[in-house]
């Protein structure tokens, strides 16, 4: 049987797709309005394109000017469309995340720009995702360079293990492959408890490594799967979660979250 399972373009194909910011543009005039342009300020139909800038519009109704960049992660910026589509693309389908370093490389853009654009559409991406549901994967982390290595006004000569690092819960919907990053101020029972009850709907699976905190989970209308880390276990039927080496939440969190994770954690989706 041949695999019908949809691939992800590759950065040429989306290249070739959009080969200048004239094309890029009506695309996202596509996507946004696709039943005719509105105005983003007061939700007017009564427009009318000005002649003087290409691709620029005022509403007769409030008698403001917008453009396709108006009102959306875009506003305010100079880069081009095709950047913009180029760079979705890029944060969007590499499951590890991308440097913003590695951006400015790739889109011969600065550095200092790459990063804003990046945390605009982890911003955006972060905040169309309310909850997840279905089967879902938890797992949490302590994210945090080593205190030895960190510089003398970051250490807090407060022990080993855990110390500085902040700790963060990984949630992912394993069908749809939607991921929330959320920052927690422990791993207690009561915490985790909580994190799950805010962001995974009544209902759906949840699967987790055999943390106790995660015990009683069942007590609030999921369905509870655990796999035995301790034992070297990481499938049990349906239930598995990602090998230590290769944990699909986890690194997906970690490369998002820059140098001081308690500054940016909750920016990362």
């Amino acid at each position: 049987m041949a695999n019908t399972k949809k691939k992800s373009l590759s950065i040429i194909e989306v290249m070739e797709t959009f080969p200048n910011d004239d094309v890029a543009e009506k695309w996202f005039i596509q996507i946004r309005w696709p039943n005719g342009i509105v105005c983003p300020i007061c939700g007017s139909h009564n427009i009318a394109e000005r002649k003087t800038k290409k691709r620029s519009w005022r509403c007769r109704d409030c008698r403001k000017d917008f453009s396709t960049k108006t009102a959306t992660l875009m506003q305010g910026s100079n880069l081009g469309f095709r950047i913009w589509a180029l760079a979705i693309h890029l944060l969007t389908t590499h499951i590890k995340g991308v440097a913003s370093t590695q951006i400015a490389s790739d889109l011969n853009i600065t550095q200092k720009s790459a990063w804003h654009l990046s945390m605009r559409i982890r911003e955006t991406y972060r905040d169309n995702i309310d909850s997840v549901s279905g089967i879902i994967e938890i797992d949490e982390t302590f994210i945090g360079g080593k205190e030895k290595n960190k510089y003398a006004n970051k250490k807090l000569y407060a022990g080993r293990g855990a110390t500085g690092k902040q700790a963060v819960v990984g949630i992912r919907e394993r069908e749809m492959g939607n991921v929330k990053a959320c920052s927690i101020k422990d791993a207690s029972k009561e915490t985790l408890h909580s994190t799950v009850r805010e962001n995974v709907e009544f209902g759906s699976t949840v699967y987790s490594d055999d943390h106790k905190s995660y015990i009683g989970l069942d007590n609030y209308g999921y369905t509870h799967g655990t796999v035995n880390h301790s034992a070297n276990e990481y499938v049990n039927g349906m239930a598995h979660t990602p090998h230590k080496r290769n944990r699909i939440i986890l690194g997906i969190i970690e490369t998002r979250i820059y140098r001081d994770p308690s500054l940016h954690v909750h920016k990362a989706y």
